[in-house]
């Protein structure tokens, strides 16, 4: 996988969660589209024009909900999920990048950390591969380090350590923290705003996304969450040429 297609699939799942959050929307459009069909097709070939015997005021009902987004406040719940898919394909690519460009650096040869790597491979796993054994250098330094590519800590240090790099930490780092530490108490804790998580993004200033934590849960927001897409698309383009420019040099 380059990481052209890298990029590539990390957009598309996000554009995949973007449709999850309007959900609602695509099932009262579905509705309201039913609804006239039928009121078309009672006027056309039933020559009904009584308004207690259409769906006039089903579809206005519908038009209205849709309007004013009145289901909105008991589907707030997926937008937290949301942000815990975003962190999952985050992480993923991430990872994707960083497998693939140990592979090419590999070839390169100019990484002393990488030339002195040391690999425990057994006969199971050299059974196991199709190709070269440099295509899975990458899934093998991982593996080795038992690498998190989940908080950006360890990001960093793992690409600075490998390729030589330091990733600056700006907005989108921290807002992109701020996503990973809300995951984790949306997952573990019932979305609960506890002492961890302040403490962890304690130190992710500035940022844009919920620049100050109140209340007793964290709940996100359709923005938000388009907000976090936003800075994990920017770091990744960001870190996938950093690796490109690395391998070439």
């Amino acid at each position: 996988m380059d990481y052209e297609r890298i990029e590539a699939t990390f957009k598309k799942n996000v554009d995949n969660i973007f449709k999850l959050m309007s959900f609602d929307r695509v099932v009262l459009n579905f509705a309201i589209s039913g609804v006239k069909d039928l009121q078309d097709r009672l006027r056309r070939a039933h020559k009904i024009e009584n308004p207690r015997l259409l769906a006039e005021n089903t579809l206005q009902m519908l038009e209205n909900i849709r309007s004013n987004d009145s289901l909105k406040p008991q589907y707030q719940v997926i937008y937290n999920q949301c942000i815990v898919l975003l962190v999952s394909v985050f992480a993923s690519s991430i990872s994707d990048i960083f497998r693939q460009g140990i592979n090419d650096l590999a070839q390169n040869g100019d990484s002393k950390e990488l030339r002195n790597e040391e690999l425990k491979i057994s006969v199971s796993q050299l059974l196991e591969f199709d190709g070269e054994i440099k295509e899975y250098l990458g899934n093998f330094v991982a593996e080795k380090n038992d690498l998190s590519f989940q908080d950006m800590k360890s990001i960093g240090r793992a690409f600075k350590t490998y390729f030589g790099f330091t990733i600056d930490k700006n907005i989108d780092v921290n807002n992109i923290i701020m996503a990973q530490a809300g995951r984790h108490v949306i997952v573990h804790d019932s979305s609960r705003i506890n002492e961890r998580l302040v403490r962890q993004v304690s130190g992710a200033k500035p940022r844009t996304l919920k620049p100050s934590l109140s209340g007793s849960a964290i709940q996100f927001s359709d923005d938000e969450v388009r907000q976090v897409a936003d800075s994990m698309t920017n770091y990744l383009i960001n870190l996938r040429s950093m690796v490109e420019s690395r391998i070439a040099s």
